[in-house]
C-alpha cells in the first residue's frame, strides 16, 4: 500500500502505511529504505537520516544505503560526513554518474570549487544530465572561470528554458560581464 501511495504522489498516505509496516517489521530493509526514501522526498529529513543510518550500520557496502545516507547527510548539511559517504559510493559504483554528482554537490558546498568541477565533469561523462550541467556552471563560477560556466548555463537553458536557476544565474553572469543580448536588453531583464 505504501508504495501504491507514494507512485501515486500520495507521500502522507504511503509514510503512514510504512509506519505501520515498521511497527510489524522492525528490521525490514526494505521498509526501512521505502520509510527513508519517502521521508527524504517529504523534506523530512530528521526522519530520514535514522532510517539509512540503520541501514548503512547494518549493510555497510550496500550501493544503494550508502548512497542515500550520503544525500541525507548533504541535504542535512553535514559535508564532511556526506563527501566520504560519496567517495565510498564512487568506490563501490565508479561508473554510476549519480555518486560524481553527488561528490561533486558536496565539494561545491565546501568552496573546494577545483576538486568539485572534476567531479561534476566526471560525471557528466558518465551521463549527461543538466542538473549536473548546472552545477558544474555554479561551481565554474564560483571558482572565477565565468567564461566557460556561461558555456553551461547557456546549455541548460537551450535544453530546459523553464530552468530557473540557470535562467537566473545566466542573467547574474551576463549582468556582472555587462553584456548585452542580440536585442541590447541585459540579459536577466529578458529573463523575468
Amino acid at each position: 500500500m505504501a508504495q501504491v501511495g507514494r507512485a501515486a504522489g500520495d507521500l502522507e498516505k504511503a509514510l503512514a502505511h510504512l509506519i505501520r509496516a515498521r511497527r510489524t517489521s522492525p528490521d525490514s530493509a526494505g521498509v526501512i529504505y521505502d520509510f527513508g526514501a519517502t521521508a527524504m522526498q517529504m523534506g523530512l529529513i530528521l526522519d530520514a537520516l535514522p532510517a539509512f543510518q540503520k541501514l548503512h550500520e547494518l549493510h555497510p557496502r550496500e550501493p544503494a544505503y550508502v548512497y542515500a545516507l550520503a544525500a541525507a547527510r548533504l541535504k542535512k548539511g553535514e559535508l564532511s560526513e556526506a563527501e566520504k559517504l560519496s567517495r565510498r559510493y564512487v568506490e563501490l559504483r565508479p561508473a554510476d554518474g549519480r555518486g560524481h554528482y553527488l561528490l561533486g554537490a558536496a565539494l561545491h558546498l565546501q568552496n573546494r570549487h577545483t576538486e568539485a568541477e572534476a567531479a561534476l565533469e566526471r560525471s557528466l561523462r558518465l551521463k549527461a544530465d543538466l542538473d549536473t550541467e548546472y552545477l558544474l556552471g555554479l561551481t565554474l563560477y564560483a571558482g572565477g572561470n565565468r567564461t566557460k560556466a556561461l558555456e553551461h548555463f547557456k546549455r541548460v537553458v537551450a535544453s530546459r528554458a523553464e530552468h530557473a536557476g540557470a535562467q537566473a544565474a545566466l542573467g547574474v553572469a551576463y549582468s556582472d560581464q555587462g553584456t548585452t543580448s542580440k536585442d541590447g536588453q541585459l540579459w536577466s531583464v529578458r529573463c523575468r
